[in-house]
């Protein structure tokens, strides 16, 4: 192979299944190393930490949502919704055609006793096996309490690529989620009214917002977004445009009594409720 390791020249080369290189002489282990994974490659994914149940509800008689236990061999189709029994460590793969019914999104993950991690790309909900490189989305309140009060721990891995966003898309989505620690990144620089309203609203354990890089705000863009995060104690807003109606409205309201606010020295935003926190130190960058 033309290298060597400790004086032993590999003669297996593998991946194991979580993504780490693992090269083998004779069976024995001589180098490993993880491998970058790529989630927006992913199904959206539920990998449980306990045992216990999901349950997903359809909002629409015509939506279909599809879902897999064995990595994507074979798929079972509901039409409603149902319950999945699930042990520690199970892995729950998800896909669909979904769409809309009215102001209630698109589907629901809530009422499962498992606490679990979510992962993989939002967007295989939308559209299927076809999801890979998809940025659109074309709805209001399209992931209206998707995970609402379910027990997640941590969504770092979870992957909202859309860019453009729409009203409402956002709401409510990790409201009332408890147990969540660790929140997705959101990209997307072009926001819309009322679009991460209540988002974490009531995540007690969220400690770190996800950064918002967007440049320009929207109308009530943040509306009651971070709304009783009693642990929450940083968050980095770097918008340089915050002249929007009410963009903060509420946004910050019983979060940590102490924490870092980070922005750009030339943007002005109060203190309060509907900015800053009180008690907060603020880093200008």
């Amino acid at each position: 192979m033309g290298f060597s390791f400790n004086g032993n020249t590999p003669n297996e080369i593998t991946f194991n299944g979580n993504d780490v290189l693992v090269l083998k002489w004779n069976g024995t282990t001589v180098w490993e190393k993880s491998a970058s994974h790529d989630y927006s490659e992913d199904y959206l994914t539920f990998v449980a930490k306990t045992s216990g149940t999901f349950v997903f509800s359809g909002t629409s008689t015509s939506n279909t949502i599809s879902y897999s236990t064995d990595n994507g061999n074979t798929w079972s189709t509901s039409s409603q919704g149902g319950t999945i029994n699930v042990n520690a460590n199970d892995i729950v793969l998800w896909k669909g055609n979904l769409r809309i019914s009215g102001n209630s999104g698109v589907c629901r993950f809530s009422g499962g006793t498992a606490s679990f991690d979510v992962q993989g790309n939002i967007m295989s909900l939308l559209y299927g096996d076809n999801f890979v490189g998809k940025t659109s989305i074309s709805d209001s309140y399209l992931f209206f309490a998707l995970f609402q009060s379910a027990k997640i721990v941590n969504a770092e891995n979870l992957i909202l690529p859309a860019t453009t966003l729409y009203y409402g898309c956002y709401n409510s989505m990790f409201r009332g989620c408890t147990s969540l620690i660790t929140a997705p990144q959101l990209p997307s620089t072009t926001l819309a009214q009322y679009c991460y309203q209540s988002m974490f609203q009531g995540c007690t354990s969220l400690t770190t917002a996800p950064d918002l890089l967007a440049p320009t705000l929207a109308n009530r863009c943040y509306y009651y977004m971070f709304y009783g995060c009693t642990k929450l104690n940083y968050i980095k807003m770097l918008a340089t445009d915050v002249s929007a109606t009410n963009p903060f409205y509420y946004w910050v309201r019983n979060v940590a009594s102490s924490g870092t606010f980070v922005k750009y020295s030339s943007t002005s935003i109060n203190r309060g409720n509907n900015g800053i926190p009180n008690g907060w130190t603020i880093v200008n960058i």
